[in-house]
């Protein structure tokens, strides 16, 4: 994986890595909303949306998280901001504030941490991305 090499490039400097701006939108971007703000932002599998958003998530940080000298992952954004941005549709909560699906994922990832676990999602996922209904995490050894 491209992410994990750029990684483990970075790590040859030998100094910790904070990353601090991870995120991808949770629905396709218009250039004809702000033409001025546009940025293409590109696809990963299939057009965005929340669900892709949240897998998104989960493969990336679970990358991140993965590597020993990352020191922390922050996400671009906590909540879609009302004003145009440049992701305006990246945060983990809609503008109502309400979750998105890729908040339950955040969760996992830092409840797996804390148990030393394989996040649920990522213990049953096959090479395409698609895990069984019925996941669930298996403890690290």
């Amino acid at each position: 994986m491209a992410f994990s090499s750029m990684l483990d490039q970075y790590a040859m400097l030998d100094r910790p890595i904070s990353i601090s701006g991870l995120g991808c939108p949770s629905e396709p971007l218009s250039p004809s909303e702000h033409p001025e703000q546009y940025a293409e932002p590109g696809r990963w599998r299939s057009g965005w949306n929340e669900q892709g958003q949240a897998d998104w998530l989960s493969a990336y940080a679970s990358v991140a998280l993965s590597k020993p000298y990352i020191e922390s992952v922050c996400w671009h954004e906590f909540a879609d901001p009302a004003k145009v941005t440049e992701m305006r549709s990246g945060g983990v909560l809609n503008k109502a504030f309400e979750p998105k699906p890729a908040l339950a994922r955040m969760r996992d990832l830092h409840d797996s941490l804390a148990d030393g676990r394989v996040p649920q999602r990522l213990s049953t996922m096959t090479m395409t991305g698609q895990a069984p209904a019925a996941a669930s995490g298996t403890k690290m050894s």
